[in-house]
C-alpha cells in the first residue's frame, strides 16, 4: 500500500488507484499496490457561525487563523434578525484544510413586501426566506448554503453561457430574490460554457 496526497480531505483513507491499473492482466500470486488518499494538510472543524452578526462571524473566522471569509450574500428571512448569519458553507463541524474559504448568507431581515414584520416567526411553520444571488458560485457551495437555509436543492438542465465558468451556478429557479417558504425546492442550473463559434 502507498499513500497519495489528495486535494480533498474527503478522499483521505479512500483507495484512489491501483498498480497495476484495473483490468490489467496479472500472473497468479502477483502483487497489487493500493494507492490510498492522504489528506494534504492538517484539518480543523469549521466553526459554527450561524446566528452570529456578520462582523462577529468574520472575527471568529479570523481568530481561527485557519479559515478565510469568502463570498457574503444576503437574503430576506422572517426567522433570522437582520445582520445575522442564516447559513454557511462549508457547514459547521466539517473537517477542512487550512485556507478553506467559508461562504456566508446574511439576513436582510423580513421581506418588507410581506406585510407585518414586527415579530420574528421563530416557530412559524410558514417561515420564509429569499433566494440569495448564487450565480458564479460553485454548485457544491451553493447547495450547502441553500440546504443551510432550510431549502431543498434539485439539479436542473445545464445552461449554455459565456458569463460563468463550467461547474458554477448560471441560474436558479425560483430566481434570485424570490421569497419562498422554508422547505421549498430550489433548482440549480449549472453553467456550461458555449463553444467558440467564431470563424
Amino acid at each position: 500500500m502507498s499513500e497519495q496526497v489528495t486535494q480533498s480531505s474527503e478522499d483521505a483513507g479512500r483507495v484512489l488507484a491501483t498498480e497495476p491499473t484495473a483490468g490489467s492482466a496479472l500472473p497468479s500470486g502477483g502483487d497489487v499496490t493500493l494507492k490510498v488518499g492522504k489528506s494534504p494538510e492538517v484539518t480543523q472543524a469549521v466553526p459554527d457561525l450561524v446566528g452570529l452578526s456578520l462582523d462577529d462571524a468574520v472575527t471568529a473566522l479570523a481568530q481561527t487563523k485557519f479559515f478565510v471569509k469568502d463570498d457574503v450574500t444576503f437574503a430576506y428571512s422572517d426567522t433570522v434578525a437582520a445582520g445575522k448569519v442564516i447559513s454557511q458553507g462549508p457547514e459547521a463541524g466539517a473537517m477542512e484544510v487550512m485556507g478553506t474559504k467559508v461562504d456566508l448568507v446574511v439576513s436582510d431581515g423580513p421581506n418588507p413586501d410581506a406585510g407585518d414584520t414586527s415579530d420574528f416567526a421563530d416557530d412559524n411553520e410558514q417561515s420564509s426566506v429569499s433566494i440569495p444571488d448564487l450565480r458564479g458560485m460553485t454548485v457544491a457551495k451553493a447547495t450547502v448554503l441553500l440546504r443551510g437555509m432550510g431549502l431543498e436543492v434539485a439539479k436542473g438542465e445545464a445552461v449554455l453561457t459565456v458569463d460563468f465558468v463550467n461547474g458554477t451556478v448560471a441560474a436558479v429557479e425560483p430566481s434570485t430574490d424570490s421569497v419562498v417558504a422554508v422547505g421549498s425546492t430550489v433548482t440549480i442550473h449549472e453553467a456550461q460554457p458555449k463553444a467558440d463559434t467564431a470563424n
